[in-house]
């Protein structure tokens, strides 16, 4: 085996294959996520000038 060759020996193969594998539940979870639950809140932009305030935060005048 020639050096810096460990994916080809079992334990890289093992590292790949549990990599992946993460991968594709982690995409899969976020699917399924996205199906099932309606987001309430749209997305946080933090580059997005505009600052959103809670209505709840704000006091009464």
């Amino acid at each position: 085996m020639e050096e810096g060759a460990f994916m080809d020996t079992f334990l890289g193969q093992v590292v790949q294959t549990v990599t992946l594998g993460l991968s594709f539940l982690i995409i899969l979870w976020e699917i399924y996520l996205n199906t099932l639950y309606p987001r309430v809140y749209p997305t946080y932009n933090p580059m997005d000038p505009q600052i959103l305030v809670d209505e709840s935060m704000q006091q009464d005048e």
